[in-house]
């Protein structure tokens, strides 16, 4: 999880404030981020995010794995090559 954020149970407190974009959205996402203590050591710069659909007006909630390069600073989907 990144410095200074905040973890909360309530899927829908990172858009405190911004009801507004929730209720326009179509499709809703918050990344699950894991405890430092979950990374793994030998990679410590591959970090394994999920991003949780919290709302899809049109369709069924999927969770998409995504692994995070800390030096590149870019999100790729979980077991691809790029």
């Amino acid at each position: 999880m990144p410095k200074g954020a905040v973890r909360s149970s309530d899927p829908y407190a990172s858009f405190k404030e911004s009801s507004e974009l929730l209720h326009a959205a179509d499709l809703a996402f918050v990344l699950d981020w894991p405890e430092e203590s979950e990374v793994n050591p030998n990679r410590p710069d591959a970090v394994h995010v999920k991003a949780r659909c919290v709302k899809a007006r049109h369709g069924s909630p999927q969770t998409i794995p995504l692994v995070f390069d800390r030096a590149m600073q870019r999100f790729a989907l979980e077991g691809s090559t790029c």
